[in-house]
């Protein structure tokens, strides 16, 4: 089990819980959550909330019998490499739930989910420094779960497009 990323660190292992998914004898459908706060960003700011987002989703969820998959503050790696775990755990779950809180970006049409590590200088950086929000959609529909929700708690805007 990880442990919490402290200001400036990578937490590169989730918190995870392990809910039983029978209660008596009746089944229970299995609930599996990722949840991504990013707050300490090394070339936008610090942003409050984030983090405190997604520690109370992780109670929140837990309280709703998800096993909660739980990472504060990743680079782009660290965070492919968690929707990647995610994606590779879902199939065994009947319900995925994915929760993104930090900055986030729109170019193009695109929408790119802002890593604490990214260094943008220009449009033609997002594509190389974000995750494209678009990953995390195509990993959660091909499981083809009965439910899978995307959850993003950021801002859409487009500092470099012109007026």
């Amino acid at each position: 089990m990880g442990t919490n990323a402290s200001a400036g660190q990578t937490n590169t292992q989730p918190a995870t819980t392990n809910r039983g998914t029978q209660s008596g004898s009746t089944t229970q459908e299995r609930r599996l959550a990722l949840i991504i706060g990013n707050s300490n960003y090394t070339n936008a700011g610090v942003l409050e909330n984030p983090v405190n987002d997604a520690r109370d989703m992780e109670i929140a969820l837990k309280n709703a019998r998800f096993d909660v998959m739980k990472y504060e503050n990743l680079g782009r790696e660290d965070m492919k490499r968690a929707i990647d775990r995610f994606r590779a755990r879902l199939s065994k779950y009947d319900v995925g739930l994915f929760f993104f809180a930090g900055h986030g970006l729109q170019v193009r049409s695109n929408n790119y989910l802002f890593p604490c590590t990214a260094a943008i200088v220009s449009e033609k950086d997002v594509e190389y420094a974000c995750v494209e929000a678009g990953r995390i959609l195509a990993k959660v529909e091909a499981v083809r779960n009965k439910i899978n929700i995307v959850v993003l708690d950021a801002c859409r805007n487009n500092p470099f497009e012109r007026s």
